[in-house]
Order: C-alpha cells, then structure tokens, then sequence
C-alpha cells in the first residue's frame, strides 16, 4: 500500500522487480503522471486503486487511458484534474484528441526511494516527485 504517501508521479522502472504484487494503492497521493508502462512488470496484478490524485490529462498520460479501458484490474474510475477542460472526467471516458500537450517545458523533479515489505522481503522504490 502506497496510498497518502504525496507521491507525484510513477516512473517506468518503480515496480521492476516486484512481480508478485497483487494489490496495488496509490490512493489519495499527489500523482498527476504515471509513465507509460510503469505497470508492465506487474505481472500478478488483481486490484489497483488510482483514485483522489491530481491526474494532468496530456498527451503523457494518453497511454492510461487505453490501458485503462483494456485492463480489468482498475478499482473505481480515475479522474483528471488538468486541463480545466479535462476536469472530473474519467481518464478512460477522455477521448484521445483531447490528451494533448501544449509545449510547456517539463519540470525539473526530484527522487524519493521508498522502502516497503512485500511478502517478507525489503524492496525499494525509486519514486520520482515531479
């Protein structure tokens, strides 16, 4: 469990090596991009909770949106946030035109590693705060 940790974004390499996991909560945490991918190495993957964070619904996270369409692991129905335009709609509802990228420059971001116990044994996690 992951959920009210202010983690801001998902890298594609947070969850190598952890594919035993089958619950995944990143609940109310402050993630508005998860990189594409970044659930691929999840191979034992039953339930995933994306709810209450601030998703940027641009072209970065268009690749969401069909997977959450195609998957059946999805608890609840994640929402953006951003663009004004996007907000309160369900990513999977988000047509794919409307994921798009205006050319602001991506921000600078910092690491976290979070450590946690899966199954008895230590794991580390590179999180990476926008």
């Amino acid at each position: 469990m992951l959920r009210s940790n202010q983690i801001s974004c998902i890298d594609n390499s947070t969850f190598t090596g952890l594919s035993s996991v089958r619950l995944l909560s990143l609940y109310d945490n402050r993630i508005s991009s998860i990189a594409p991918g970044a659930f691929s190495t999840l191979h034992s993957l039953s339930t995933i909770n994306l709810l209450s964070n601030p998703y940027v619904c641009d072209c970065q996270l268009a690749w969401l949106g069909q997977w959450l369409k195609k998957t059946r692991v999805v608890s609840g129905n994640p929402r953006c946030q951003r663009p004004a335009f996007l907000k309160e709609i369900p990513i999977q509802d988000v047509a794919t035109p409307d994921f798009t990228c205006d050319g602001e420059p991506v921000s600078h971001s910092a690491s976290l590693f979070v450590s946690i116990h899966i199954f008895g044994k230590l794991r580390r996690l590179h999180v990476k705060y926008c």
